[in-house]
């Protein structure tokens, strides 16, 4: 045999064996497509009150992407904490709180992890160089999803399950591609669907920069995987469903000089996604939070000037977030 073909031979057996990877790679039981939105809950009409409940600023550093998660009798607010995003001080931190009686109750701040704990309970062995955005694990209370690099900067980032429903941390990073497995990462909560299944929303930041729609089972195995926008440098996906089938995915800009909110909209229950476009309000490479309130309307909060970051408004849309 000579020296070419044996060559070829090694590569379509190479390709071969990729392709049969990628195929168990989320292979399972059907999966169902429809989403399950949070009932609504409508109260007589009444104005808007506003209350600060949690104002937080760290000593020195940053306390940055904040989170929510959902406990049996409390809120509890995370965030990431050190001296600047990515430095080997950063720390997870936590602070519940409850509602009792007509008033709002505000736990201590407490640390939840750091890279060090995540590097010592990481299976299989592996350094955690830098801890970021971190948000709960559809439903449960002692499971997280957070965004973790070994190796180089965010852009080689990882998604790691952090597990802490014995009293013990145990931690694995999430096989979202049969490849590499870089570059991953999450912002913005978890989407439930009828069969007790979630849509994750990721995204990548490596090359051209796009958001991703993970299915996970109940457990935190990875079943399915879509793109969205692609080619327009959307990330950081917030996923709302409006109803069984449809939803809106509203991102953050990450095309150099891109100071416009991009949206992406499902029909399907996220098994495709149309042409990312770009929407009016103007931000500044920064992301976005969105719910549903009755009437289909949409509640979004947002950074609304185009060249700087520290101004926060709330918008309404009536027609899905197109405008």
């Amino acid at each position: 045999m000579s020296k070419r073909l044996s060559t070829v031979c090694v590569l379509l057996s190479f390709l071969l064996m990729t392709t049969v990877g990628v195929a168990k790679h989320f292979a399972d039981q059907a999966l169902s497509w429809s989403f399950a939105p949070p009932e609504l809950i409508t109260s007589e009409a009444q104005s808007a009150s506003f209350e600060t409940v949690f104002d937080y600023s760290a000593g020195e550093g940053i306390a940055h992407s904040a989170a929510i998660r959902m406990k049996q009798d409390a809120v509890g607010i995370l965030w990431f904490d050190g001296s600047r995003e990515g430095a080997q001080d950063v720390v997870l931190k936590e602070r519940d709180i409850r509602f009792k009686e007509g008033a709002w109750i505000v736990g201590d701040v407490g640390v939840l992890t750091n890279r060090r704990a995540l590097t010592q309970h990481m299976d299989p062995p592996q350094a955690v160089l830098k801890l970021g955005n971190t948000i709960q694990f559809g439903e449960s209370t002692d499971k997280l999803l957070a965004t973790v690099v070994s190796l180089g900067g965010w852009a080689a980032a990882s998604i790691a399950m952090v597990d802490t429903a014995e009293g013990e941390e145990r931690v694995h990073k999430l096989p979202l591609s049969p490849f590499i497995n870089r570059s991953h990462l999450v912002r913005t909560p978890m989407v439930p669907y009828t069969d007790g299944s979630f849509g994750l929303p990721a995204y990548l930041e490596l090359g051209n920069a796009f958001g991703e729609w993970v299915r996970m089972d109940s457990h935190g195995k990875v079943r399915d995987k879509r793109r969205m926008s692609q080619g327009r440098f959307g990330i950081q996906p917030m996923v709302v469903p409006l109803d069984a089938q449809n939803a809106v995915a509203l991102m953050r800009n990450f095309e150099r000089g891109g100071d416009r909110l991009i949206a992406t909209w499902t029909t399907d229950g996220g098994q495709s996604w149309s042409p990312a476009e770009h929407l009016d309000p103007a931000n500044p490479n920064a992301p976005v939070a969105a719910i549903r309130l009755a009437e289909g309307r949409l509640l979004m909060a947002y950074n609304d000037q185009p060249d700087q970051a520290n101004s926060l408004s709330l918008a309404i849309s009536e027609d899905k977030g197109r405008s």
